[in-house]
């Protein structure tokens, strides 16, 4: 028996079995029990002393362990002996200085001078100076485990390092003393010669100034030098043997004075003096003779005449000499001259008119004057000059104001011109004036430059649109441009273009708990007399307390609440009677849904059974009923997840999850069923909700899909799963830069829905603003909508940014879906007040508001690039900055149509400012190709440029109601730009561009290309500017140009102009020698202009590039082209403009004929303007010296429309063209065609002006052999 494997054996560790028998025995560290040989017990090998440790031994169970005395040892790999460990091998032991080490320990030590710190590892030092255990005679210098030994200034050490002796100064460069040096006891000190002082220093030696000091003792004048002085005698006087006094010198006496006459002797000096009848000379030594009419003409008034010591006066021709022998009177002149009539006269010296006396005369303003403006009375006894006489001045021809008349009563005058003169002037009609009335404009004078001019005309401002309030039922007008208006019906409880509609307001319904009543659900209405409203409901379940109300105008509100005592869905309707009833619309059935607890609301966002989106179902409706598009194209389908029937009126109804579907676009309607109606499209049904049932219909299990219950209903209404499918289903038509999505919401027990939480509208057209807040969509009439009315947050992905907006309380977001335009249909969105702020947030437009526009938007309309506008209604030609380019081929479809009103005042400076004013539809296309336009402006565009300058103001209106506007970012070969046909006319005391553009009382169309540049703020862009008001200079008087601007011409010779801005040159008279010499005579006091010309002639057939093609069938409609440089500021949707900074060039089409320029600039532009005078040009083909006749017309270059038959007989009548300078004087030179007959470069005059020739009928000459440029 093995004992080992039972549990009798007894061992407590080991057992061994044996033949027919066992022994225990046990482990290592422990012995057998000799006592009891079954039981182990630990063995101490400490107490045996078997351990074998060297120092310390610790017994443990069935082992031990060795350990060494103190941390001093180190236990070795044998884990019995232990070793010393040195602790000065590890950081020096953490000793300063000397680390020792001991057997089992360690100790510290420092070296002479220090001693060791209580820590017993520290030194610091001894300081043998504070302690006196030092040797030095002096000073005592601790250091740092030692000391030194020094002394005092002007001791020395000596070799032993201890002792301190004397320095002597004086040894080394005596001590630095300028004069003396005096060695002390540890010092020294200077000291000087005499007549000097020790400086301050105690070095220097300074010389005392004794004449200074006063220390000198000289008389007259003291000279100091070094260490000494000596005295000297002023001029007269000579320096006594004493060296100090001064005795006087007598020069008469002596004869040393040089006096030619007579010498007297001073003190110190001496004077000359002459006989009678001299005088001393400016030597004050020499005489001679006195000529008293030198000296103030002898004080006679006339002639003096001198005589050997005396003199005599005598007066010129036409005067008297007086008693008193020196004054002279004049005699009186044989005519009385008097003020001209409307002038004034001032005479010099006395009021008797004699000989000399001078009179000038001038016009009072408002007057010219004629005559001589000076009159002298000659000796003869005449007057010089002519009578004077003033002449009453004229105002130009008074040019009605804009937006106003001249007013001339039934027997009054024409309005005259003359200074004074008063014209009243009156608004048209939709206008008004800002001014007191009557009004009158007055011919009135600058009293500086008495040119008279009329008064400022009045304001006359279109009458505020909303200055009436249009809106009816204390509606609140806001004007949204000039001559349009909204009104905002928000406040009152009426609807309508002028609120004009009464609006019955109902309750948003909440979800109900089953047998408890709802809140109070109000209804308010104002009827003129009274109105009847019965809140209907669809099931006996659901009970409306009380169900009747009657409202009137002094009492417009009433409540009701609602309870249910079974869970459902149920549908509250109502309807209107009472004498009002007729003025209102019955509002929109809406569901109720009724749920159990509490829990079915609050939790009702998580229900598992509802899917994530809505799809269309298989249950179509009845084919008996269909609404069909207008052009008969296509018929709206709608289908349901639960069947339909029809009713006793022939209406469909069906309470499931409806779809609308077209041309391939399926689109949510419902999820709570609809009741579609052939005249009044669609609604929720009149009856309360039922579960789909398809017993009788084959193969309808798709349907069953959406078996909802009135839980269900709440997780629907919270996941908002109407508006999300919605926006689900639009998104493959939307851009594809944009998103549409909404967010869930969670639902508490004061959460209420309307028929718009559960159903969209089927509606035409027409009918869409009576739908909230859906006035603004501008949309096609004769088609059917889809429209869905949003009240929860919106999110839009926009080029990757997210942006959320939530409509405020009172309004609502309408979408609206085309579903009769193709299988692309555009999306309409209105923009309510409260997304300004949003519209503002998104980056693109965030540049925009930042940099000063001011806009408001009302609607969007999207589509993936399949908006687009009538081909009709584009002009056919845009000017592109260098040519004129098919508009067609400029315009894309686009992706986004936005409503707004833009405002932008840029530079606003007191030279120059500019409005703009942009009202209408902006459309945009982020993904063009090349060369097409990204954006186009389709409404009313006010851009008003505004200057002043040199005082002169001038206001320009560039204004379109019909023509878009072209406008690329980052696209066409010049980007940045835009391209706009507009229409010019003179803005309000304009004085300044109507002189340029002669329009009169017609607008003038405008071809504008725009630059943009983006300096704004830099200092090009203040360079641009200040350039900009350097072109706007006008010609100096004796300059002229085609617009009175610089670059001017001086005035070709025997021509002249008087006045500032001049656009042509009066002709001398030639026949009048006289004249011809005061005209010379006024053209040389003129001061020249250093501009060089802008213009050149050139044959009409050298190389001139081709004409732009374009449609030249408006002959004659005046165009105005600009080329202009533009401050603008650009973003993805718009790009508006800023500062015009230089106008290039007028110009008039007009077909050329025989006698015009036919050959075109390198604009394109067809000159119409030309400068007949002199010639300065004539063809080679005539004979040397041979000269045209000087037969000269000089026409205004800006001139107004005239027949063929005039304008010909004027070109016709002279054969030259003139113009003084060119720019290319190489050109001219180099040309075979022409010879420069006067050169003003070098001012020489190759011809006379009176050389004569005498036309023949073989002469042969026309403006087509020119070009201008």
């Amino acid at each position: 028996i093995n004992e080992c494997h039972t549990a009798t054996h007894g061992c407590n560790q080991l057992c061994n079995n044996t033949i027919g028998s066992y022994n225990c025995y046990c482990r290592t560290g422990y012995r057998l029990n000799s006592t009891n040989e079954r039981i182990c017990y630990d063995i101490n090998e400490c107490a045996e002393e078997s351990d074998g440790c060297a120092h310390l031994c610790t017994n443990t169970i069935s082992s031990y362990y060795c350990s060494c005395y103190s941390n001093g040892y180190a236990l070795q790999s044998d884990e019995h002996d232990c070793q010393d460990i040195n602790e000065c091998l590890n950081n020096n032991g953490g000793c300063d200085q000397t680390c020792t080490n001991n057997n089992g320990s360690y100790s510290c030590s420092c070296n002479i001078g220090y001693v060791l710190a209580p820590d017993e590892r520290s030194c610091y030092d001894i300081n043998e100076c504070s302690t006196g255990n030092n040797s030095c005679e002096q000073v005592c210098v601790n250091n740092i485990g030692s000391y030194t030994c020094d002394c005092n200034p002007g001791f020395q050490l000596d070799n032993n390092s201890y002792n301190c002796s004397d320095i002597n100064e004086c040894d080394a460069n005596n001590g630095n003393c300028e004069h003396f040096c005096v060695n002390e006891i540890g010092s020294f000190h200077c000291y000087c010669e005499s007549g000097y002082l020790l400086a301050t220093n105690g070095l220097d030696c300074n010389d005392i100034d004794e004449c200074f000091n006063n220390l000198d003792n000289c008389e007259h004048n003291c000279t100091n030098t070094n260490g000494s002085f000596y005295c000297t005698c002023i001029e007269g006087y000579r320096l006594n043997y004493n060296n100090y006094s001064c005795d006087d010198i007598d020069e008469c006496d002596e004869g040393s004075s040089g006096c030619e006459h007579n010498c007297s002797n001073s003190v110190g000096s001496y004077s000359c003096s002459c006989l009678t009848g001299y005088y001393l000379e400016s030597d004050l030594h020499s005489c001679h003779d006195v000529n008293e009419c030198e000296t103030l003409n002898g004080g006679c008034e006339h002639i003096c005449n001198n005589v050997i010591g005396s003199y005599y006066c005598t007066c010129r021709d036409g005067y008297d000499l007086d008693g008193n022998s020196h004054g002279c009177t004049g005699q009186k002149c044989n005519e009385t001259l008097y003020a001209p009539l409307n002038g004034s006269m001032s005479c010099t010296g006395k009021p008797d008119q004699v000989t000399d006396e001078t009179c000038s005369f001038w016009c009072d303003y408002g007057f010219t004057f004629y005559g001589s403006s000076l009159r002298t009375c000659l000796s003869n006894h005449s007057w010089t000059g002519v009578m004077p006489y003033c002449v009453i001045k004229h105002c130009p021809t008074l040019v009605r104001p804009t937006n106003a008349y001249i007013h001339v009563s039934t027997c009054a005058k024409p309005c005259g011109t003359a200074y004074t003169t008063e014209c009243e002037i009156k608004c048209v009609d939709g206008y008004y004036m800002n001014e007191d009335s009557p009004f009158f404009q007055t011919c009135s004078v600058n009293n500086i430059t008495n040119e008279v001019y009329w008064s400022d005309p009045p304001t006359c401002e279109i009458i505020p649109p909303c200055d009436s309030n249009p809106c009816l039922h204390n509606g609140q007008c806001h004007s949204t441009s000039l001559t349009s208006f909204e009104c905002d019906c928000s406040s009152n409880n009426y609807r309508g273009t002028v609120c004009e509609t009464v609006v019955l307001s109902t309750p948003a319904i909440p979800i109900l708990i089953k047998n408890q009543h709802s809140r109070l659900l109000n209804i308010t209405a104002y009827p003129e007399t009274h109105l009847r409203v019965t809140v209907l409901s669809s099931s006996n379940n659901l009970q409306v307390i009380p169900s009747t109300h009657n409202l009137t105008n002094s009492h417009p509100q009433s409540n009701f609440k609602l309870v249910a005592d079974k869970e459902g869905v149920y549908t509250i309707s109502y309807s209107l009677s009472g004498t009002d009833s007729q003025d209102f619309i019955a509002p929109l059935p809406v569901r109720v849904v009724v749920v159990n607890g509490i829990a079915d609301i609050i939790g009702a966002r998580y229900e598992e059974s509802i899917p994530d989106m809505l799809s269309p179902s298989c249950c179509n409706m009845n084919a008996d009923l269909s609404y069909e598009c207008p052009d008969l194209t296509d018929t709206i389908v709608f289908n349901s997840s639960n069947i339909w029937r029809s009713t006793s009126n022939g209406d469909l109804v069906t309470d499931g999850v409806v779809f609308a579907f077209t041309q391939g676009l399926y689109l949510p309607v419902s999820i709570a069923g609809t009741q579609l109606s052939p005249t009044t499209y669609n609604t929720l049904p009149q009856n309360e909700y039922s579960y789909p049932r398809f017993e009788n219909i084959a193969d309808n299990s798709d349907c069953l899909s959406y078996n909802f219950t009135p839980t269900d209903f709440s997780s629907l209404l919270a996941r908002q799963l109407l508006e999300a499918s919605y926006f689900n289903f639009i998104d493959e038509i939307l851009p594809s830069w944009l998103t549409l999505t909404t967010r869930a919401q969670s639902l508490t027990e004061s959460s209420a829905f309307t028929f718009e939480h559960y159903s969209t509208f089927i509606v035409p057209g027409e009918n869409v603003n009576r739908i909230e807040s859906c006035q603004d969509l501008d949309l096609i009439q004769n088609t059917i909508y889809s429209v869905i009315s949003l009240k929860s947050m919106i999110v839009a992905e926009l080029v990757q940014d997210l942006y959320h907006y939530t409509p405020n309380e009172k309004e609502t977001v309408c979408i609206a879906v085309d579903m009769c335009s193709g299988e692309d249909p555009p999306v309409y969105i209105t923009l309510p007040p409260s997304s300004q702020e949003f519209m503002k947030s998104i980056s693109q437009i965030q540049v925009l508001v930042n940099d000063g526009w001011e806009m408001s938007y009302k609607e969007s309309m999207l589509s993936r690039g399949n908006i687009g506008i009538n081909d009709t209604e584009i002009p056919s030609g845009y000017w592109n900055g260098v040519k004129f380019v098919n508009s067609v081929s400029l315009v894309p479809q686009f992706d986004i149509r936005l409503k707004l009103t833009a405002s932008r005042k840029f530079l606003d400076s007191d030279v120059l400012w500019t409005i703009l004013n942009v009202t209408g539809y902006v459309y945009y296309q982020p993904q063009t190709l090349p060369n097409e336009a990204e954006g186009m402006i389709n409404g009313s565009i006010y851009l008003s440029l505004n200057m002043s300058f040199n005082g002169v103001p001038g206001k320009m209106i560039l204004t379109t109601e019909s023509n878009p506007a072209l406008f690329s970012i980052m696209n066409i070969e010049n980007s940045n730009n835009i391209m706009m046909k507009l229409d010019y006319s003179t803005g309000d005391n304009d004085q300044f561009f109507s002189k340029i553009f002669h329009c009169m009382d017609r607008a003038c169309p405008v071809d504008a290309f725009i630059q943009a540049w983006a300096f704004i703020g830099s200092r090009r862009f203040h360079e641009e500017i200040r350039n900009a008001v350097v072109l706007l200079k006008l010609c100096p008087p004796g300059n002229y140009s085609l617009t009175g601007l610089v670059p001017c011409l001086p005035c070709p010779p025997f021509t002249y102009t008087l006045s500032k801005g001049s656009v042509f040159c009066t002709m001398c008279d030639e026949n009048d020698a006289a004249n011809i010499t005061n005209c010379i005579s006024e053209i040389s006091s003129m001061p020249s202009s250093p501009t060089m010309s802008s213009f050149l002639l050139v044959p009409s057939k050298s190389y001139l590039p081709e004409e732009p093609e374009i449609d030249d069938s408006d002959n004659d409609v005046a165009v105005i082209i600009f080329i202009v440089s533009f401050v603008a500021v650009g973003l993805s949707i718009i790009l508006f403009i800023g500062i015009v900074s230089t106008i290039i060039i007028y110009r008039k089409k007009k077909k050329p004929s025989k006698h015009t320029v036919t050959n075109t600039t390198p604009l394109g532009i067809n000159p119409s303007a030309i400068v007949i005078s002199n010639p300065l040009f004539v063809p080679k083909s005539r004979r040397e010296n041979e000269r045209l006749p000087n037969r000269n017309v000089v026409m205004n270059p800006i001139f107004e429309e005239q027949d063929s038959e005039s304008v010909s007989e004027v070109e016709a009548e002279s054969d030259s063209i003139s113009y003084a300078d060119v720019i290319d004087q190489n050109f001219i030179s180099k040309s075979e065609d022409f010879e420069p007959l006067y050169d003003r470069a070098k001012s020489e005059q190759n011809f006379q002006p009176h050389d004569h020739h005498t036309a023949s009928d073989n002469d042969s000459f026309h403006l087509d052999d020119f070009t201008l440029y």
